[in-house]
């Protein structure tokens, strides 16, 4: 098949990438290795061909973003977006006989797509603003991005998600079926091309509980602030690491937050900044725990790849993280948004015997292993062919 992947957010040339644009990627790559053909199409600050570490990309200028507009500027932007989206697409199925078009879900992108194209059309929630994304935008503007997401899937032959969690909220809203097909896994850098230089610099030696990822309030990353100083007064030997994108928090900087929970212990509080793969990768290994307290999340590569490296991840019940992680077997689940039972869990890890650590960690590298491009994309794949035998035009 010539598969087209339409994304409003991709990569900058060779630049790192996680979330959504790196579901797609590593996608793209799966099923090429299976004898497809796979290009993306996003929008950008240019309009280009080009490749992503050999994947061929075709890049479409959108005006900038809109100012003055408030909340409703987030489906102003979403349909101007998508009319300059569709124009090229139009193209592209012509000039590269595209079978099928993958939409990413994602703050309504697919929201013009036209059955007159002539391909069928599926779409994977890459996100859904009403379920997952309720702490990190105001009221109105989640209305918006959830009607703009419900609307693109009304031009959908057919719907996915990663995450039960996702799937289920989606299909009571729209009152349709949303199969589940869980994300890819492979880990992007071999071991032996690791680097590290960071590690070595300011963490050998150290014990320490790691969070990486983006630094936002859906990630739970409140209720990492709150736990710091239980543990930081009782084990004068720990450390708590950040690596990610930083979010202001109700016009704060989480830095100044973690300043202010951690009080005479911030010195033992290290923020690394956002980290290339190579390196953050020894972090990851040698880290205590893996603390993904998520309020709400999509089967996040960050656990994926924490579990892999067999690290104990704390996560979140109902957030889809359990999907991933069974408490007490393959990682530890608690409650989201409580600090005291994170707090706990902590403790225990802490106190906890090498044997069952490493039952923990191994137990989490084999649910990872299930997640192996072979079998996740032979499943999409046998998606694809399902929407194709029933598509009508």
């Amino acid at each position: 098949m010539n598969i087209l992947f339409v994304t409003g957010l991709f990569a900058k040339e060779n630049a790192s990438i996680s979330g959504m644009p790196n579901y797609i990627y590593k996608t793209v790559t799966a099923l090429e290795q299976r004898g497809h053909n796979a290009y993306i199409l996003t929008a950008d600050d240019k309009s280009c061909s080009w490749k992503y570490k050999g994947v061929a990309v075709y890049s479409v200028k959108i005006f900038p973003r809109l100012r003055g507009f408030a909340w409703l500027s987030f489906g102003l932007q979403s349909i101007i977006r998508d009319a300059f989206l569709q124009r090229k697409l139009r193209r592209l199925v012509e000039e590269l006989n595209i079978d099928m078009i993958q939409y990413t879900g994602w703050f309504g992108v697919g929201c013009l797509h036209s059955a007159k194209v002539g391909v069928p059309a599926v779409m994977r929630m890459s996100s859904y603003a009403r379920v997952q994304l309720i702490s990190a935008f105001t009221p109105k503007q989640i209305d918006v991005i959830s009607r703009m997401e419900r609307w693109a899937s009304r031009n959908m032959d057919a719907i996915f998600a990663p995450s039960r969690v996702i799937a289920n909220g989606f299909a009571q809203d729209i009152h349709r079926e949303v199969k589940v097909i869980e994300t890819p896994f492979q880990l992007e850098i071999d071991p032996k091309d690791w680097d590290y230089s960071v590690y070595n610099k300011k963490l050998k030696g150290k014990k320490y509980f790691l969070f990486f990822g983006r630094l936002s309030p859906d990630k739970g990353i409140l209720t990492i602030a709150r736990s710091l100083y239980s543990i930081l007064c009782k084990h004068e030997d720990i450390f708590f690491v950040f690596a990610g994108d930083l979010f202001s928090i109700d016009g704060r900087d989480i830095l100044d937050m973690f300043r202010d929970y951690g009080k005479e212990h911030i010195e033992r509080i290290l923020y690394l900044g956002s980290l290339q793969k190579e390196k953050l990768y020894p972090i990851v290994s040698e880290a205590c725990a893996v603390l993904i307290p998520s309020l709400m999340d999509n089967l996040p590569n960050s656990c994926m790849e924490a579990m892999y490296l067999r690290k104990i991840v704390i996560g979140t019940k109902g957030t889809s993280l359990d999907q991933l992680i069974q408490d007490q077997v393959s990682g530890l689940l608690i409650e989201a948004d409580n600090d005291e039972m994170l707090v706990d869990q902590m403790n225990m890890i802490l106190e906890m015997p090498a044997e069952n650590i490493k039952d923990l960690g191994d137990n989490a590298h084999e649910r990872i292993l299930r997640l192996r491009p072979e079998n996740t994309v032979r499943e999409l794949e046998e998606f694809y062919q399902s929407v194709r035998n029933t598509y009508v035009g």
